[in-house]
């Protein structure tokens, strides 16, 4: 089903990075690319089902002419929850002051803003399962990894736990 991880770090760069599987009809697909550009410096990632997936990526581009806290606004107000059975989705990026923003929403209705500020590193972990042990480990991982090599590994652990997720990843950076 997926992983999404994305961190800001100390406010100055973003990394986003996801598996890289998808399964349709039975086919496993380990090249699948779950990271889209909505606009330059501003992504939407997705977990759950690729076809629901890039349903509401469609949805969501035409719609880009909004600035980004109007976009996100739209999307807490208005997530069709009642269409999608597994969708979790991250939008990330820079807005039009160029300040960072990472929100996460998923098709329970669940969604966060992480705080994003010079002293500390933002995260959002984005799962179909197994969240609080994926997230327990990124961040024990924060504790004596760089940032880059934490968010890989997590990949490659959840890889191990869930068949629904490859050990192939993505990853963007925008600074």
């Amino acid at each position: 089903m997926s992983i999404v991880i994305c961190t800001v770090y100390k406010n100055s760069v973003m990394f986003i990075a996801s598996d890289k599987r998808a399964i349709k009809n039975g086919i496993v697909d380990d090249n699948f690319n779950k990271i889209l550009m909505l606009r330059p410096k501003f992504y939407y990632s997705m977990t759950g089902i690729a076809e629901q997936g890039l349903c509401f990526f469609d949805r969501l581009r035409g719609m880009s002419h909004l600035d980004v806290k109007e976009l996100l606004e739209w999307i807490e107000t208005d997530f069709p929850t009642h269409c999608f059975s597994k969708l979790a989705i991250v939008l990330a990026g820079k807005d039009e002051e160029n300040e960072f923003f990472i929100f996460t929403i998923n098709s329970a209705g669940d969604k966060a803003r992480p705080a994003i500020t010079n002293e500390n590193v933002a995260y959002a972990v984005s799962a179909n399962n197994n969240i609080p042990l994926f997230n327990k480990y990124f961040e024990d991982l924060l504790k004596h990894s760089q940032l880059e090599s934490a968010m890989v590994a997590t990949i490659e652990c959840a890889s191990t736990v869930d068949p629904s997720i490859s050990k192939n990843y993505d990853f963007v950076t925008v600074d």
